[in-house]
């Protein structure tokens, strides 16, 4: 994610797990809805921004 803007880090960080992960793509979870290579994009897009957040709040103070 070293040299992309914010934004597309955030965006690509979901990207990296579904293109590189080896769970299979075709199970679809009953609670979230989604298959286990989408659910793994939003949980470490997730975590890219709220680490951004965290450190724009800390750098604020």
């Amino acid at each position: 994610m070293i040299g992309l803007e914010t934004a597309e880090a955030i965006v690509r960080m979901g990207l990296e797990p579904q293109f590189y992960c080896s769970a299979g793509p075709a199970g679809w979870g009953p609670i979230h809805g989604k298959s286990p290579v989408h659910f793994a994009g939003n949980v470490h897009s997730a975590a890219l921004e709220k680490a951004v957040k965290k450190a724009d709040t800390e750098s604020n103070e």
